[in-house]
């Protein structure tokens, strides 16, 4: 993995057992940019559990 790509992944269960997604951006992202990049997995996976999947852009230094 390239020093540059600090996306992740964080996987987790609910009390209650339910799987659930946390996808952190960070590679790419311009300081005060207006937009964001996902990838088509990202999409889909979005689309196919919406309740399931969030995302977290994270501003590093």
């Amino acid at each position: 993995m390239s020093k540059e790509n600090l996306d992740r992944t964080i996987t987790f269960r609910t009390p209650s057992h339910q799987l659930r997604f946390i996808e952190v951006k960070r590679k790419g992202r311009a300081a005060g940019a207006q937009t964001v990049t996902i990838t088509r997995d990202e999409i889909l996976t979005g689309f196919n559990k919406p309740d399931h999947w969030m995302r977290a852009l994270v501003a590093l230094g």
